[in-house]
């Protein structure tokens, strides 16, 4: 699948994910400036990746939004991707989540302490 693919690149380049906004259990983000993606993980452990098109709302705008039935975007779950890639939203979920808090950046600072890396 094809989508797979797509996550796999966005986790394998986390310099070009910025713009980060956290919406209660819901991270907006955007790739490399241009590609505005949400997801979001339910209290069963679902994972749901959004991707926005064919708009131009900013990230809090959004977040905002209501009328989804008015606006361009494709959804993705955690249980349709799980034979394809397997953890891969949930891992994605922990990227995000670990740049919105600031922990990638202690990670990072850590990281370049050691003349090994």
């Amino acid at each position: 699948m094809k989508i797979v693919k797509v996550i796999r690149a966005i986790i394998n380049n986390p310099q070009n994910i910025s713009d980060i906004l956290r919406d209660k259990a819901e991270i907006f983000f955007e790739y490399r400036g241009k590609y505005k993606w949400s997801i979001s993980k339910t209290e069963e452990g679902e994972y749901y990746l959004h991707l926005y098109y064919k708009g131009d709302m900013n990230l809090q705008e959004l977040s905002d939004f209501t009328d989804w039935e008015n606006y361009s975007y494709d959804s993705f779950t955690s249980t349709e991707l799980e034979a394809f890639g397997d953890g891969i939203m949930e891992e994605l979920y922990t990227i995000l989540d670990h740049k919105d808090s600031g922990v990638d950046d202690i990670f990072d600072d850590i990281i370049s302490d050691d003349m090994f890396n």
